[in-house]
């Protein structure tokens, strides 16, 4: 016969229930990491992951809810592991007694690095080498970066969670931004709301166009403002989204100003826009994007031409931006998107904006060889 097992209640307190979006799990080793010092208010760890949540909301306005930390027996000793809505995404390791060490340009006396295990920074996958604890403040007199284990591990989580930016918001989040305005500007929110029957969803979309290209939403004010000034029910969400930008543009250009306080830029050349235009395919549905429609030929083509333009910024150590019209804009970032993801592309519009804050110099024109 069959026994039939009876199953403690606790086993299932948290069946059905929703995942945290995000989560560390930590191996027994790096346990220490948890203790909390007389007189402090929080471990060395948790310190580090609250000013990692404090840097996101700084960064791009996004309000991270509070990320536990879980000793997990399955992990060795000294791995970690970042989970995403409960799915474990990263796992990564450090050496105990060891600090990472790291040359980031600034090393002013280069030390013998040969006897040192080398490896990996996990967040920016540059090469990197093992440290005794006792050569940490040598090494760093020397201008090379040392990382503790709650740094490093706060640096790692920082990354992944700018990777996933833009599959943090829900309706819930985007409710929770709208209230901040609400209570300084009701009036825009009923405006956008309540008289133009925005919704929500568009929002979502508009704000996750903003964080894809790095343009924080922290100012959701200026960003309801100009979704109430633009608003028309044949606009699409990305088109709004442009709008947007241009309401946003004094503050994210800024992040792209050099040490000699100028912009520099690369131009787009008339015959490049008129190329995207001549190609570009715009959907029927509201949520999906244009592109341009490239054949192997001349996507090559314009690949090359972009290459081309841009090896002066590389040359010169400068940003990447490049400066097109407003009409092909986005068109131009997202026939770049997947091969130069680090490269920023502004409009003409968006620089007006700016123009009046820091000298500008066009650094090059991205033309075709044939114009």
């Amino acid at each position: 016969m069959q026994r039939v097992v009876d199953f403690e209640k606790n086993l299932y307190t948290c069946f059905g229930e929703e995942p945290d979006l995000f989560e560390v799990h930590i191996g027994s080793g790096l346990a220490p990491l948890l203790k909390v010092s007389d007189g402090e208010e929080d471990s060395p760890l948790g310190k580090e992951i609250l000013k990692c949540r404090k840097m996101i909301d700084e960064d791009y306005g996004l309000l991270i809810p509070e990320i536990q930390i879980y000793e997990n027996e399955t992990l060795c000793p000294y791995e970690y592991a970042f989970t995403f809505r409960g799915s474990r995404i990263v796992k990564s390791n450090v050496k105990p007694g060891h600090q990472l060490c790291l040359d980031t340009g600034n090393v002013t006396s280069p030390l013998n690095i040969d006897g040192w295990e080398k490896t990996k920074d996990p967040a920016f996958d540059m090469d990197g080498f093992f440290i005794p604890d006792s050569e940490v403040k040598r090494y760093k007199k020397a201008g090379y970066a040392c990382v503790s284990h709650e740094k490093g591990i706060r640096v790692h989580l920082y990354e992944f969670i700018r990777k996933y930016r833009t599959k943090l918001l829900d309706q819930c989040m985007v409710n929770n931004l709208v209230e901040k305005v609400r209570k300084i500007n009701p009036d825009v929110v009923s405006e956008v709301f309540y008289i133009n029957h925005f919704s929500v969803s568009d929002l979502k979309l508009i704000l996750n166009r903003l964080l894809d290209e790095e343009v924080s939403i922290r100012d959701m004010n200026t960003i309801l403002e100009a979704i109430a000034d633009y608003h028309l029910d044949t606009l699409k969400p990305y088109e709004l989204a442009e709008k947007v930008r241009q309401s946003l543009a004094v503050s994210f250009i800024r992040k792209y100003v050099e040490e000699d306080k100028k912009l520099h830029l690369i131009r787009v050349s008339q015959g490049v826009s008129e190329f995207l235009n001549d190609n570009a395919y715009y959907p029927d549905s509201r949520v999906e994007l244009p592109y341009c429609s490239l054949k192997p030929t001349d996507r090559k083509k314009f690949i090359k031409a972009v290459s081309n333009a841009l090896l002066i910024t590389k040359e010169k150590n400068l940003y990447p931006i490049v400066i097109c019209v407003s009409s092909v804009r986005f068109l131009f970032l997202q026939a770049i998107h997947r091969e130069m993801p680090g490269v920023r592309v502004i409009s003409d519009l968006e620089l007006y904006e700016f123009k009046e804050q820091y000298p500008i110099e066009i650094e090059g024109v991205l033309a075709f060889n044939d114009e």
